[in-house]
């Protein structure tokens, strides 16, 4: 921290003028009479320093014009990140067998009473998230393995991990998307499914444990 002293200092009228004056020095303006050329040479070195990012705290103390300098210098700006940039989050391939037909689920499993047993189970994550890939799964598991088979008298969600049932919606697919209105049919279309699941007319029930947050409690409640 610079003293009270040295403050009224550099505020001073005098010295500002030889800031002033050194400093079209060191940009490459002409400078003022009666200025050091000393002083513009190891205030120019200060500057380069500053703008290659490698100046001692001592010499950027070290004289008035130091002050000048680092005005001088380019500033870094803080630029919000652009959303449809952020790094997709990791992903293992996928390729549905036999024993797996879903990324995001287990097989569908459907007890000798009717009751259809669909297990949450994202295997790139520790918890299950809604993400875009997956309620897009989810609606084609819907319809091909349970929308139309009438021997299904009810519905059970649950989740096959021991970390909860769903932490919500996947916020990297959320982040990529810069114009949040294009969020509006996600969500329209997400309702949609819902509104399809209610209309094969029979009970679905969640089997939670651990969290259910956000859209995983508002897929529990339907």
């Amino acid at each position: 921290m610079l003293s009270n002293a040295v403050k009224r200092s550099l505020a001073s009228p005098a010295c500002r003028r030889a800031i002033a004056s050194s400093t079209a020095v060191i940009i490459g303006k002409p400078a003022a009479r009666g200025i050091s050329s000393r002083l513009a040479a190891s205030d120019g070195l200060l500057l380069s320093q500053i703008q290659t990012g490698t100046p001692s705290r001592s010499a950027f103390l070290s004289t008035a014009a130091a002050a000048a300098a680092s005005e001088a210098a380019p500033k870094a700006t803080h630029q919000p990140k652009d959303p449809s940039k952020a790094p997709a989050s990791p992903e293992t391939p996928f390729a549905p067998t036999p024993d797996r037909k879903y990324k995001y689920f287990q097989n569908v499993e459907i007890t000798p009473g009717g009751v259809a047993i669909v297990r949450f189970d994202n295997p790139d994550k520790k918890v299950n998230t809604l993400s875009f890939a997956l309620m897009h799964e989810a609606q084609s598991l819907w319809n091909d393995d349970i929308h139309s088979d009438h021997s299904i008298k009810s519905v059970v969600f649950t989740s096959a991990k021991e970390s909860g049932f769903i932490a919500g919606a996947d916020i990297f697919d959320i982040q990529r998307v810069q114009d949040k209105s294009q969020l509006v049919p996600v969500i329209e279309q997400a309702l949609n499914f819902f509104l399809r699941m209610k209309s094969k007319g029979v009970p679905l029930v969640a089997a939670i444990h651990g969290p259910a947050l956000g859209g995983g409690l508002e897929w529990a409640m339907w």
